[in-house]
């Protein structure tokens, strides 16, 4: 990580990448989702965010929701855990 301290003085990157953490505090908020809306929501773009997600579903944190041509995001139990959690460490931070 190269940046110490985010926009507002905060050391949470010293901890943790933000892209991830930030999509899961948004899928937290938002409930099932679209993939581009998530980037959106967290400024990041398509690509880097479906990355991330693929990821994070890997790690069973999110699972897929495909309905014809439409893919939504959701938390899983354990995404939903951890994202309580981040939510938590990021306010403290």
């Amino acid at each position: 990580m190269v940046k110490i301290t985010d926009n507002n003085g905060n050391m949470t990157e010293l901890f943790m990448h933000m892209k991830p953490v930030q999509i899961l505090i948004a899928l937290q908020a938002n409930g099932k989702n679209y993939a581009s809306t998530v980037a959106k929501i967290v400024d990041c773009t398509y690509s880097h965010t479906m990355k991330i997600l693929e990821a994070l579903h890997n790690d069973e944190m999110v699972s897929f929701d495909k309905k014809g041509r439409v893919k939504f995001v959701s938390l899983t139990d354990k995404g939903k855990t951890i994202a309580k959690d981040f939510e938590k460490l990021v306010n403290k931070l």
